[in-house]
């Protein structure tokens, strides 16, 4: 890999969080994000038929 993120200052701003309580929102949006795509899964999943 050509690059390292420990030698390279533009990827640590890019990928290093830096404001704790934004990386704290984002991963409980995330998670919230996660159980409604989950539950709408589960929906369709019951309306399926089954080939047997």
């Amino acid at each position: 890999m050509g690059n390292s993120i420990d030698e390279s200052k533009a990827l640590q701003k890019t990928y290093v969080p830096v404001n704790l309580a934004a990386v704290r929102a984002a991963d409980q949006s995330r998670r919230a994000g996660r159980k409604l795509l989950g539950q709408e899964r589960n929906e369709y999943e019951k309306l399926k038929l089954s080939g047997k």
